[in-house]
């Protein structure tokens, strides 16, 4: 396999993270996340080693911060979506 070919699935990866996730299951991941980034980052006060991971964590939060912007418009719209059909069926008188 190429170089190539590995860079794309990682991309790819990367890609579907948030796709796989269910809403509360990301946001876990999310605080999971933050959670780590600030226990590095308190440590990294004396740790150097735990000042690089905290940094490498932070570009990982923001791909994450990237992807929970989809995933809450798409979360909108399926809300908003689910409203409008009980409004719907309201009127009709379905319920």
């Amino acid at each position: 396999m190429s170089e190539n070919q590995n860079l794309e699935e990682k991309d790819s990866e990367k890609k579907s993270i948030g796709n796989n996730l269910s809403y509360g299951e990301f946001l876990e991941l999310l605080k999971m996340e933050f959670g780590d980034f600030l226990r590095l980052a308190e440590n990294g006060r004396s740790i150097p080693y735990a000042g690089l991971k905290a940094r490498k964590k932070s570009i990982r939060i923001r791909e994450l911060l990237k992807d929970f912007r989809d995933i809450s418009i798409n979360r909108e719209k399926m809300i908003k979506e689910v409203r409008k059909n009980i409004k719907t069926k309201l009127e009709k008188g379905e319920f």
